[in-house]
């Protein structure tokens, strides 16, 4: 599903253009790998630094780049807030620390 989601953000409609390195284009990046993160790493901190640099690269992505780091940005947006539902539904549900601890047990 990942693979789906850079696919589409990497090529997009444009038939394969490649993302500009304008500093907004890095900081969508910096966020859709932190939104990646929330669910490798199972840290709700992971999901809202991802939403908050994928909202900023979305606002500054300038004109001239149309789409391609908006993106990725959106994704990132998707993934962020995801993250952050599920995060704060199994807090709810108390399944995050049993959660946490199985996986502190997997890293010895």
């Amino acid at each position: 599903m990942f693979l789906l989601l850079l696919r589409f953000a990497a090529y997009g409609a444009g038939g394969g253009q490649s993302v500009p390195s304008s500093s907004a284009s890095r900081v969508s990046i910096a966020g859709l790998v932190f939104g990646v993160l929330t669910f490798l790493q199972c840290c709700p901190a992971f999901a809202v630094l991802g939403l908050i640099l994928s909202i900023t690269g979305y606002v500054q992505a300038p004109p001239e780049s149309g789409w391609r780091s908006k993106r990725l940005a959106l994704i990132g947006i998707i993934l962020s807030i995801v993250g952050v539902a599920i995060h704060l539904m199994l807090i709810k549900l108390g399944a995050f620390d049993r959660l946490m601890e199985e996986v502190r047990g997997l890293r010895r």
